[in-house]
């Protein structure tokens, strides 16, 4: 990935306005592909970063783009993110809507309790549907939603209580 990608400059425009707010959070970034995210997460300021990525090549692909950009505090393990046990206070998945839903519960699993999560890589013609089988019934609220070319993306984060 160059970063040219209308759901990658979604992503990139998400990173940015979270990483203005504090610096020192975990980020996660799932489906890392070349690791793009992660390293303009790096860029930003982020220092505690771990790309997932299931296919080898991409993985390795996204390890020499860490290194020729000088950023080894990135990690990009080989597990999956079913195996991940730490929560992270930003969460972005920049994937096709369909493979999404199908991460749902582990994304909401690595998510920490106030962070946030970013999802783009949701068709525009799909949008109607990924919004009820991931949004609505996930305890999170739309924060920002975005729209390039035929895509969508979603800053969604936890609900607020309103205890009375």
């Amino acid at each position: 990935g160059t970063g040219t990608h209308a759901t990658t400059q979604m992503a990139s425009y998400f990173v940015h306005k979270v990483t203005s707010e504090a610096q020192d959070k975990k980020f996660l970034d799932v489906g890392t592909g070349t690791g793009i995210l992660a390293l303009i997460a790096a860029k930003a300021g982020l220092k505690k970063i771990v790309g997932l990525e299931i296919d080898p090549e991409a993985r390795r692909v996204a390890k020499e783009n860490i290194k020729a950009n000088q950023c080894p505090w990135i990690e990009i393990p080989e597990k999956p993110l079913e195996e991940m046990r730490e929560s992270f206070d930003i969460v972005m998945s920049n994937i096709i809507d369909g493979v999404l839903l199908q991460l749902k519960n582990d994304l909401l699993r690595v998510m920490s309790a106030s962070g946030d999560l970013f999802l783009t890589g949701i068709l525009k013609q799909n949008d109607q549907e990924f919004f009820e089988k991931f949004i609505d019934d996930s305890g999170l609220q739309v924060h920002r939603r975005l729209e390039k070319d035929e895509w969508v993306g979603y800053w969604l984060k936890p609900q607020r209580r309103t205890d009375t």
